[in-house]
Parts: C-alpha cells; sequence; structure tokens
C-alpha cells in the first residue's frame, strides 16, 4: 500500500461556523496555531495558500472549502509529484443541538405556509483532523519514522484549535447576556 492515514480528533464547544472560521483565516494563524506558524492566502478551491510548519514552507492548494463543513489542501512533498504527496483536512461535524426549548429560543413562522419552525443551534462539534500521505515515498517515510510527529503536532493543533473557539463562544455568549 503507498499510502497513510494519521488521523486525530476532538470535540469543541462551539459550533461548526466558529471553527470554521477559525481554520480560514490564515492570517490570524500566528496567534494559535503551535504547529503552522504563519500563514497566508485565500481560501478559494484551486487556489495555492502559504504556510510555514517547523523549518519548512510549503505551498499547498485548496482543494475543498465546504463553508462549515470541511477545509482540505494537498501538497507535493520533496517538489516531485507521486514521490510522497500530502492532503490535509480539517473535517468538522455538529454533535450536539439547543434545540430552542429554552426561554432563550428563537421561534418563527414560516410566513407563507404557516408553520412554525425553531432554531436549532449547535451546543458542540468533533473536529477531524488528518492528513492523508500518498505516493511510492510513503512507506519508506513510514518506516524511518518521519511522519511519527504528526500525531503529537495535530493534537496540538486541535487542543488549540478547541481553546480558541470556546474562548470565542464564550465572548459571544458574554456579550450577548
Amino acid at each position: 500500500m503507498l499510502d497513510d492515514i494519521i488521523r486525530t480528533s476532538i470535540e469543541i464547544n462551539a459550533d461548526p461556523a466558529t471553527i470554521y472560521s477559525i481554520l480560514a483565516d490564515l492570517s490570524r494563524y500566528h496567534e494559535w496555531n503551535p504547529h503552522m506558524f504563519e500563514a497566508r492566502g485565500d481560501i478559494v478551491v484551486g487556489q495555492k495558500i502559504w504556510i510555514r510548519v517547523k523549518a519548512m514552507d510549503v505551498q499547498p492548494t485548496v482543494i475543498v472549502a465546504d463553508k462549515d463543513k470541511q477545509l482540505t489542501w494537498s501538497n507535493i512533498l520533496f517538489g516531485v509529484p507521486g514521490l510522497a504527496n500530502g492532503d490535509h483536512s480539517f473535517v468538522i461535524t455538529p454533535l450536539e443541538y439547543d434545540d430552542g426549548d429554552d426561554d432563550d429560543s428563537q421561534e418563527e413562522r414560516d410566513q407563507e405556509g404557516g408553520k412554525e419552525t425553531r432554531t436549532r443551534r449547535v451546543l458542540n462539534s468533533r473536529l477531524d483532523n488528518y492528513e492523508t500521505f500518498w505516493g511510492m515515498a510513503v512507506p519508506a517515510l513510514r518506516l524511518f519514522g518521519a511522519l511519527d510527529g504528526f500525531i503529537a503536532d495535530f493534537e496540538r493543533v486541535n487542543e488549540a484549535l478547541k481553546k480558541r473557539a470556546e474562548e470565542f463562544v464564550a465572548n459571544d455568549n458574554a456579550n450577548t447576556n
């Protein structure tokens, strides 16, 4: 097999829109991301972005930008297509909803159909943070331990993103009360 997937996940007490907005704001990665020290570019499918990861600069291409759901970029490692490529994905899944049954619920009426609907607010989400490595050199990279540090790096990113997203939610709640 010529591919390898490194996957981590974390539950975050925030809605997908908050999490995605943090991930899509590359200009602020230096404020919170312990693995990607600096980043710039626009999150647009087909566009190259620039990221400084440890002592290496990479220029992946955005291949998925599904707002509030998934962000994926693809990178050619070592500059040779098919030798060792990596697709890095952040996938956000809502887990728990507040169905608006309390006093703060926002009830809306459909003016045309006359039916009542409730706004469902997401209370927490799961972030899957993973990289799929593929190409001829991937088995050798695994054999020599070149991929071993990624799990710890991804977990640090997950924790930092969780902290930032939950701080945003706490600040929003404080400002609305």
